[in-house]
């Protein structure tokens, strides 16, 4: 007799689970008991065009619309009730919608011809038990390429009154009309707990305003992503009770006044493109976002010719940014910290327009109040000038960091050589207060080391570490031993090992342009190897 555990309709569903799309086809044709479940496992993840073209492929026509990269629902023929009734079937069972049309590999955005659109008001409008959405059940809704007639004529049929999840990708909106703004409002709901909009690129009063009512309407919102905000939009997400995750590209017109209040539930925070200012400004209103867990900024400055006097001014703005992380930021919340300064690659200047400044342990010297760091990345435009009791002060106040970048921005463009003062000694004291650093990206200079016999981290041993990224250290042939010995013996989970060397080498045409550099990569490698198998070997050996 078969248990009653195995006659249940949850197995089914676990079954349908884990199948693939063709086994759901065949469970849904041979077995009537598997057929609901089949289908909804099937028609989960769709997009708007599979819903025409695979229910009714002789009623619908989908077509380019001349001139434009848009495709259009048109009718080949006016469908029955029952023909509309097959496809509110199967709509009520996509889960995951993406209002798009894929040709090839290549997915454009997909229209609705006016007639489609009424034709289908018409039917639900007679039949009381069909609802206004062709997908009444879509958890979350990817809509490509919006303009305001489409948002207007098409929102009720993609978009449930409750949806949950949102993703708008806009359209033509440099010189956005005023229903473009109110249009971006009536797509809000109360419901909504995720939302995301791309490409919203012109930053209009009406649409500054739009953005942030947004906001204002959707109450319960949890994760946000933004093209940019406001003073006004970032008020409104400060009041959100529930946001945990934001993401905003760009900040503007903002003050420095400084915000106690909002952002109380918020854990995730992304900044990856606005001004150094703007971003300074915005930290002063996270007091706060006591449960703030991760922070990335990637700053810019404004496009400046290079001048002496800016170069000094930077690293004291570099030091500006830091004090507002540690001052507005909870110093036992914060685990992950990112500052990056994307100006270069956000501006596109040429190499002798770039603005080198050097950052000094005094400059970040706030961030060892962040004491509960498990991740950290600083990452200048020029480098950071630290000697090895300058890293030991630094390190010795993360015990917990597992993941550390102290580098300057690699590019193979430049070829500046900025002085080097940590030496191998610096690792040495990385390995002995990061007991759990996995991943490490660091410069030194070792053109000097020369390494004991025997064990050379005199018995210090850091086994978590298995990445390392030794940038633009400088070694010479004869501490190429030396080296190998001391990376083999104190960090022996050491995997993977890399270099702006190797970068460079990867980039390059000829390699003939960096032999000598090249061939002492290659070597350190070697030995590096070698020793890595007769430390192993020694180990075995004491067990």
């Amino acid at each position: 007799m078969v248990h009653p555990v195995l006659q249940t309709t949850e197995l089914v569903t676990l079954i349908c689970s884990f199948a693939t799309h063709g086994s759901h086809a065949r469970l849904a044709r041979t077995c009537r008991a598997f057929l609901v479940p089949a289908l909804d496992a099937l028609w989960e993840r769709r997009t708007a065009s599979e819903l025409f073209s695979r229910i009714l492929p002789g009623v619908f026509d989908i077509v380019r619309i001349p001139d434009t990269d848009l495709y259009q629902v048109n009718f080949h023929r006016a469908p029955t009730d029952t023909e509309w009734a097959r496809l509110a079937f199967y709509g009520a069972r996509i889960k995951r919608l993406r209002v798009e049309h894929t040709v090839g590999w290549i997915d454009y955005a997909l229209r609705l011809s006016p007639a489609v659109v009424y034709a289908w008001a018409g039917f639900t409008g007679s039949q009381p038990s069909v609802g206004t959405s062709l997908c009444p059940r879509a958890a979350h809704v990817y809509w490509k390429d919006l303009d305001a007639y489409a948002m207007q004529l098409e929102g009720l049929l993609w978009l449930r009154p409750d949806l949950p999840s949102l993703h708008l990708v806009m359209r033509n909106t440099d010189k956005a009309p005023p229903e473009f703004a109110h249009a971006l409002e009536t797509l809000a709901s109360p419901s909504l707990v995720k939302l995301r909009v791309d490409d919203l690129f012109n930053k209009s009063l009406l649409l500054e305003s739009a953005l942030a009512n947004v906001v204002r309407i959707a109450t319960a919102l949890e994760v946000v992503y933004l093209p940019y905000a406001s003073a006004s939009c970032v008020k409104a997400l400060a009041a959100l009770p529930a946001l945990r995750e934001l993401y905003i590209d760009r900040l503007f017109g903002l003050d420095d006044k400084v915000d106690d209040n909002g952002f109380g539930a918020l854990r995730d925070l992304n900044v990856p493109l606005a001004s150094h200012s703007q971003t300074v400004y915005f930290l002063r209103k996270l007091g706060g976002a006591q449960n703030l867990r991760s922070l990335i900024i990637a700053f810019q400055y404004p496009y400046t010719q290079p001048t002496a006097s800016i170069a000094r001014r930077r690293p004291h703005e570099f030091a500006g940014l830091c004090d507002a992380i540690a001052r507005h930021c909870n110093p036992v919340g914060l685990s992950s910290l990112s500052i990056l300064d994307e100006t270069y690659w956000a501006t596109y200047q040429n190499d002798e327009d770039l603005i080198f400044y050097t950052v000094k342990f005094e400059h970040i010297r706030p961030l060892r109040a962040l004491s509960a760091l498990k991740e950290l990345a600083i990452v200048p435009w020029g480098y950071i000038d630290l000697d090895d009791s300058q890293v030991e002060e630094l390190v010795s106040a993360w015990p917990h960091m597992e993941k550390l970048t102290l580098e300057r921005t690699y590019s193979h463009s430049l070829r500046t050589d900025f002085p080097i003062r940590a030496t191998p000694g610096s690792l040495l004291t990385i390995a002995s207060r990061c007991p759990h650093l996995r991943e490490l990206i660091f410069s030194f200079d070792a053109s000097n080391y020369a390494a004991a016999e025997g064990r050379p981290g005199h018995g210090l041993t850091q086994s978590a570490l298995y990445k390392m990224d030794i940038g633009g250290s400088i070694w010479t042939d004869e501490s190429t031993r030396a080296l190998a010995s001391l990376l083999s013996d104190v960090f022996p989970s050491l995997e993977h090992v890399t270099s702006d060397v190797q970068r460079d080498a990867e980039i390059m045409d000829d390699e003939d342009e960096v032999p000598e550099a090249l061939d002492r990569w290659d070597k350190l490698l070697e030995m590096l190897s070698f020793a890595r198998e007769i430390r192993q070997q020694e180990r075995a050996s004491t067990q």
